[in-house]
């Protein structure tokens, strides 16, 4: 009798954990979560063109003009007439290396980079918290797609940003700190980064 009690509970226990695990749908995939990516760069992007010149609105997106502008004067090597804009300097110089190196217009590969970065940034996401949490890093602020698609600083940053905590949650904190370092120079609240890593290692020495 205790032998048939024992077995019709752990019956009745598997089939709650099977209901359960029905219940609870597993996070997107890393496909997914792109396939969400293109779909809603694209949806903003044939948005954009159908009201003006894509080059036109990329240009005049946030700071966009004075990064172009600071990557013209790191080009020539020597600043244009009136004032030198007052940005820092990691972004202009990356907009000016895959310019030369693709010969490409700098608003160009200004677009060229907050798309690639904003792409790895989706990968990191998945990587570092899961599915949902990337799934919803995509969906939750549109500015966000804004700054995919028409360009910005903001996607180059976080893109050094989460592969810097990937290479700390790896081990690898000489990396995480040079990412970090890096990511700085583009946003200076990466120096947040920078203090929490250290009060990391003292803890963990």
């Amino acid at each position: 009798m205790i032998s048939q009690e024992r077995s019709w509970l752990r019956s009745l226990l598997a089939d709650q954990v099977s209901v359960a695990a029905v219940s609870c749908p597993s996070e997107p995939s890393l496909g997914e979560v792109l396939l969400m990516f293109a779909a809603a760069c694209l949806l903003h992007a044939i948005t954009v063109c159908r009201v003006r010149s894509f080059w036109d609105v990329a240009v005049n997106c946030f700071d966009n003009g004075e990064y172009t502008e600071l990557a013209t004067i790191i080009r020539n090597w020597h600043p244009a007439a009136g004032m030198v804009p007052q940005h820092f300097w990691g972004f202009p110089f990356a907009i000016t290396g895959v310019s030369k190196l693709f010969s490409i217009p700098e608003l160009m590969a200004l677009v060229l980079i907050s798309m690639l970065s904003s792409l790895a940034v989706c990968i990191l996401v998945h990587r570092l918290y899961g599915g949902w949490v990337a799934a919803a890093f995509i969906c939750i602020n549109y500015e966000w797609i804004q700054l995919s698609v028409e360009g910005g600083a903001e996607p180059l940053f976080m893109c050094l940003l989460y592969a810097g905590f990937l290479a700390a949650r790896l081990g690898r904190w000489n990396l995480a700190a040079l990412l970090v370092s890096l990511s700085t120079t583009v946003r200076p609240v990466g120096v947040c980064a920078l203090l929490v890593f250290a009060a990391v290692l003292v803890l963990l020495c």
